[in-house]
């Protein structure tokens, strides 16, 4: 398929981000190429004697879309043995396609090859050096595996002048930042990355670990809290996001009155649920503190058992809190609908991971 544009008043109708200005060609082109890319299938685009020439290659887009799904349904599945042949293929028949080298390249970083990963992030650079998503890599690489943290943040500058509301490059510049104990200039990109998208779970946890160093401990709850609801169980912040609530549940029971800690919460949750919440101190539970949900025991409310004598049980009831408050938002979110199951017999991974899935 071929476009063609010409640069004139209309055309700034049509792709409004030039409306008004007199773009260079550089940065029109790129507009232009943004706008017609197709997932990895980034169009041809000639500037000549005031005429945009757009070029898309259907048949390979046809021909290899199917199969690049394909790849992106088994990495996310962790399955990379089975991607790789595939990729490779797909390298071989188009290689001028950066996200199959940047593909590549992830895979061989999440298997630990790194100077492997950076070699394919490189193609792909070298094919589109706009793919933010490979300087991102980039820049993770070198910070994370190689503590260059002066050649990582040239690696995030560049994804940042591709695009300043990069909400994944902020945060990963923050969070370089802050490794260096420059906490300041961590939070300034943090906030600038939370006004992108405030419900990024790396960025909330960034806030909670702050808060938590400046001895915040309810704030960095509240944050841990935040990043859990919108992480995927199997991400690594999903983990340091759990035992970030459960610390700093633990320091702020420790440092304040642990029972007007519990009551506080309480009644913050009480307004979400139906029903009454006792909290009920029994010494016969087998475990230091469990959650009885109203609706698996035929009761009109909700109960929160403790062993009293169990060192630091405040904590494990604000543990059990955290379950019943997040069960009340998804049944809330589910239009009230009756769920059969018991939070204490559930890991927490997996209730969450349940109150979380996305369609």
């Amino acid at each position: 398929m071929i476009i063609i544009h010409r640069i004139d008043d209309f055309l700034s109708e049509l792709f409004p981000k030039i409306k008004g200005i007199t773009p260079d060609l550089e940065s029109l082109k790129n507009e232009i190429i943004d706008f017609y890319t197709e997932g990895p299938y980034r169009p041809q685009v000639d500037i000549e004697n005031g005429i945009v020439t757009i070029k898309i290659d259907e048949i390979s887009i046809a021909n290899e879309k199917k199969d690049f799904d394909k790849v992106v349904a088994l990495c996310e599945k962790g399955k990379y043995d089975l991607a790789k042949p595939i990729l490779n293929k797909l390298v071989k028949n188009n290689p001028a396609i950066s996200e199959y080298h940047r593909i590549l390249g992830q895979i061989y970083s999440e298997e630990g090859d790194q100077e492997k990963a950076i070699n394919f992030l490189v193609d792909a650079l070298k094919w589109d050096p706009r793919n933010t998503y490979a300087l991102i890599m980039m820049g993770n690489i070198f910070a994370r595996f190689k503590d260059d943290i002066k050649t990582a943040m040239k690696y995030y500058d560049q994804a940042l002048s591709v695009n300043p509301k990069d909400g994944i490059a902020l945060n990963n510049i923050g969070a370089n930042l802050l490794q260096l104990e420059k906490t300041e200039e961590a939070k300034r990109y943090f906030e600038l990355a939370y006004e992108i998208n405030p419900n990024y779970p790396n960025t909330t946890y960034a806030f909670g670990l702050i808060a938590s160093n400046n001895g915040d401990y309810l704030k960095a709850f509240e944050y841990g809290i935040q990043s859990v609801k919108n992480a995927k169980t199997h991400e690594l912040v999903y983990k340091h996001a759990i035992e970030l609530i459960n610390d700093n549940a633990i320091k702020y029971t420790k440092s304040n009155n642990a029972k007007a800690v519990i009551e506080k919460y309480l009644q913050r949750i009480e307004k979400e649920s139906p029903k009454k919440i006792q909290i009920t101190e029994d010494n016969s539970i087998p475990t230091a503190a469990k959650i009885e949900l109203a609706e698996n025991h035929d009761r009109d409310s909700h109960y929160i058992k403790y062993k009293a004598n169990y060192p630091a049980y405040e904590h494990l009831v604000m543990h059990e809190l955290v379950h019943l408050d997040f069960f009340l938002q998804a049944r809330n979110a589910a239009g009230g609908a009756k769920t059969n199951y018991s939070l204490h017999e559930m890991s927490t991974k997996n209730f969450l991971s349940m109150t979380m899935s996305k369609p």
